[in-house]
């Protein structure tokens, strides 16, 4: 059964606000209204191996039409990614994917796309290393082991004027600890808005004062270091060499508290086993794999820095409000635990494997699917439930349900449901009370469906794959579908945690969930 849904633009839902071939989807994550226009960035997907877990993109185009669909232009091609500045909040710039450059794009169409900042090597699905307070920060690779760091300045026009990056420190270790995130090279290198931390080839720790350029020593015979989101924490091991093997040397590791230079061994290890060992420190604890006892993390409470020790497969997945912590395990069981790590006592939240989609202060929602994607891929559908963390009686919120499923404000479930090879699926509104599903539009792409509109207007964007009708659509919700809830729950709250995902362009990207 359909639902009735309300006119949008002056016409019926669904309504189509720009028309693409059945091949072609447009990215969610990369749909941006700037000022009255919105721009889409659009991939023709290759389709020869459509049962494959992901989908593969070819060369992306940048499109942009008014709020309804008026004067739809193609604006840019080659694009990767599209975003915005606070330094130029209203200015859309891209990233070439073939050459590496930083173009300004005139949502109207008017103008070409302008290089501001060119010839940027990109380090991780986006511009560059990372954006600061005083511009862009890039990587020149002399081989696999050393690179230089520069910094291009925010020119003053960025329509008629280009970039001239400048040298902050040469050479810096890029290798051999090659995962990378946003903002950081893990163990060597990590930057925030006003600063850089990097590793010298004489292995000493630095500081550089993006605002200057000056450099200060932080510690020497560093074989490599991990750092708090806000810069306040460093987790370094010493270089000199206690065990382990030549792909991960065992050293002494010590936590630092900038704040006030405090400084504490920590134990003995190879500190590229801990993966994020410092993503909850702001919840107060430090997460440090070790290599004896084999398989096992230390979990130290900071400041006292008493310890208890888990399985080093337990991944933390999210403090509750109860003070508990989710937990994921991705190789053993996919089960839906809470411990309490002061007691290190768990509890099986949910009696059968799920993964779990949201939280809020009173309950965990989860879907009865595997973990992704160790086992299995984003298509897996089962029963959505609301788990009440007082123990009180599990409830069902939909019979089909993906990971991709959410929470809107009034407590209906909107989402993905029947993804096929090509990742088409229907799209559907669940009312928890009844679970009644009630269909939106069909042959919907999976990894188009944008909600970021959907909690204050109703409205939900997505493209279509379906001769021709394909396109990107705009659909309203009735009003009845988001105010019909007496009683809303508070809004969810994503997960935390660690995914798997696969990128538009066939790239397998681990995840830190929430981290963008």
């Amino acid at each position: 059964m359909y639902v009735e849904l309300e006119e949008v633009c002056g016409a019926p839902s669904p309504f189509r606000v720009l028309e693409l071939e059945s091949d072609e989807v447009v990215r969610a994550s990369e749909t941006m209204r700037v000022q009255d226009r919105v721009l889409y960035v659009v991939s023709p997907l290759d389709l020869k191996d459509a049962d494959e877990s992901y989908l593969r993109a070819g060369e992306s185009t940048v499109w942009a039409t008014g709020p309804c669909g008026e004067a739809p232009v193609q604006v840019a091609t080659g694009i990767e990614d599209i975003f915005t500045l606070e330094v130029w909040p209203e200015v859309v710039l891209g990233c070439e994917k073939a050459t590496g450059n930083v173009v300004v794009i005139d949502p109207t169409g008017a103008r070409e796309p302008h290089v501001v900042f060119p010839a940027v090597p990109n380090v991780w699905g986006g511009c560059g290393l990372n954006w600061t307070d005083f511009g862009l920060l890039s990587l020149e690779k002399h081989d696999e082991e050393f690179a230089a760091l520069r910094l291009h300045p925010y020119p003053t026009d960025p329509w008629t004027e280009v970039a001239v990056p400048e040298v902050v420190s040469d050479p810096v270790r890029i290798g051999p600890s090659s995962g990378a995130g946003p903002g950081f090279l893990g163990n060597v290198l990590y930057t925030f808005v006003d600063e850089a931390l990097v590793l010298t080839p004489e292995h000493d720790l630095m500081r550089i004062d993006l605002a200057d350029g000056t450099m200060s020593t932080l510690q020497t015979a560093v074989a490599g270091f991990d750092a708090s989101r806000d810069g306040r924490y460093l987790l370094w091991q010493d270089a000199t060499v206690t065990g382990g093997d030549s792909e991960f040397p065992e050293g002494k590791v010590l936590l630092r508290d900038r704040s006030d230079g405090s400084e504490v061994l920590l134990g003995e290890t190879a500190l590229r086993l801990s993966g994020g060992a410092l993503w909850w420190i702001e919840s107060g604890i430090v997460q440090l794999r070790l290599a004896r006892p084999i398989n096992t993390q230390r979990i130290f409470f900071v400041p006292g820095l008493d310890f208890i020790d888990l399985s080093s497969q337990l991944f933390l997945n999210g403090q509750l409000a109860d003070g508990r912590w989710l937990t994921l395990n991705f190789f053993f069981d996919g089960h839906v635990d809470a411990i309490d790590l002061a007691k290190n006592e768990p509890t099986r939240l949910f009696p059968r494997e799920a993964s779990v989609v949201h939280r809020d202060d009173e309950a965990v929602h989860v879907v009865e699917v595997p973990l992704c994607c160790i086992r299995g891929d984003g298509r897996e559908q089962g029963s959505m439930w609301r788990v009440p963390l007082d123990g009180s009686a599990i409830t069902k919120l939909a019979e089909r349900a993906t990971r991709a499923m959410q929470q809107l404000d009034d407590g209906r479930i909107l989402g993905p449901i029947g993804i096929g090879a090509r990742w088409l699926a229907a799209l559907v509104i669940v009312e928890p009370g009844t679970l009644e599903e009630l269909r939106i539009d069909d042959r919907v792409h999976f990894y188009s469906i944008d909600v970021s509109r959907v909690n204050d207007e109703g409205i939900v964007s997505y493209s279509v794959a379906d001769g021709e009708r394909s396109g990107v659509y705009l659909s309203k919700l009735p009003t009845v579908a988001r105010t019909a809830s007496a009683s809303s729950p508070a809004p969810s709250e994503a997960a935390v945690g660690f995914d798997v995902v696969q990128g538009l362009d066939g790239r397998p990207v681990p995840r830190l969930r929430g981290m963008n």
